[in-house]
């Protein structure tokens, strides 16, 4: 944890840590605030798990986690906004405005619910309502990666859907489940809704990759990609459990079995890639140029991860008993 109270950005060795991109120095103290976010979210869901099996999550794991949690909360109430790049050292904003910051209304009522502090799930409501006023009624996101300045995105278009829907499930205030309804049909726009046809010598041809349920990561980055960066898609599923209405679930399990295709297997060979790396592109534009169209960029990625959260909250049959009867 930096001295501004959030997580560092990225660390090597278990004993140096640094934010910021490290090819430009002067970025060396700019902190992602999606990251502190993302973290909260899954170190608490881990933590839930852990002790829903009996495994000891140790005491300054969580007031480590929960330190975390305070410096949002301070963040919230001298600013009024979260930001996107954070100082490391002094916790003050760098760059101001974007919805980089969208999952942590959820990190801070699950918070709220594990830490017993009420005042997490007030804060959670008050950044999910600045986010709903100032981005999600006006039909934009951006700022959720850290490597597109504040260009339009999905990443936080999903967490925002994952945060007003867990602001749901812990409040029952109708309010947020229209907002993530809302929000949820915006993220529905990154989402492929077509398969490419790619000309017959490329590789995801010979693979017979469908490129429906492929997910733009944002404006920047003129390709699709496996899975939600980086999320399960979870929220999809409660949002057709609170509503009944079918879209949402056909969305989801669009996303959901368009990833697999692109996980090199020793039953699934996808060219030399190694086993397990997923790459991120689903090119259908000739952004990186003409050749670059359906190949496979053999690279180690984030996708994995999106894949692995799939395989893990996803169920892959799901009935409706009530719906039967």
């Amino acid at each position: 944890i930096s001295p501004s109270g959030f997580y560092w950005d990225a660390g090597q060795k278990g004993t140096e840590w640094f934010g910021g991109d490290i090819r430009n120095t002067h970025t060396k103290n700019w902190h992602l605030i999606r990251k502190s976010g993302d973290a909260v979210w899954y170190i608490i869901k881990q933590f839930m798990l852990m002790e829903q099996k009996g495994i000891t999550v140790q005491t300054h794991w969580k007031n480590g986690n929960k330190r975390v949690c305070d410096a949002f909360v301070q963040l919230w109430n001298k600013h009024r906004q979260i930001g996107q790049f954070i100082h490391s050292e002094t916790g003050d904003v760098i760059v101001g405005g974007s919805t980089s910051g969208a999952i942590v209304p959820a990190a801070l009522t699950l918070a709220a619910k594990y830490y017993n502090e009420h005042q997490y799930l007030q804060v959670a409501q008050a950044i999910a309502r600045y986010y709903y006023e100032t981005f999600t009624r006006k039909g934009i996101t951006n700022g959720g990666p850290g490597d597109a300045l504040q260009a339009f995105d999905s990443e936080s278009s999903y967490a925002l859907v994952e945060s007003y829907t867990t602001l749901y499930e812990h409040t029952k205030d109708s309010f947020w489940l229209q907002a993530a309804q809302d929000a949820a049909h915006q993220f529905a726009t990154w989402v492929v809704s077509y398969n490419y046809r790619y000309n017959d010598t490329t590789a995801f041809a010979k693979l017979k990759i469908a490129t429906v349920g492929g997910v733009y990561a944002n404006i920047q980055n003129k390709h699709s990609a496996p899975g939600i960066c980086t999320a399960s898609g979870i929220a999809l599923l409660k949002l057709y459990r609170y509503t009944n209405n079918p879209f949402f679930l056909q969305l989801l399990f669009d996303i959901a079995h368009n990833t697999p295709q692109y996980l090199p297997h020793p039953h699934n060979k996808v060219l030399n890639t190694p086993t397990g790396w997923v790459t991120e592109r689903i090119n259908m534009t000739d952004w990186e140029g003409p050749q670059s169209i359906g190949y496979v960029l053999p690279l180690s990625t984030w996708a994995e991860t999106s894949l692995m959260l799939t395989h893990a909250e996803i169920p892959g049959i799901y009935v409706d008993i009530a719906q039967q009867k």
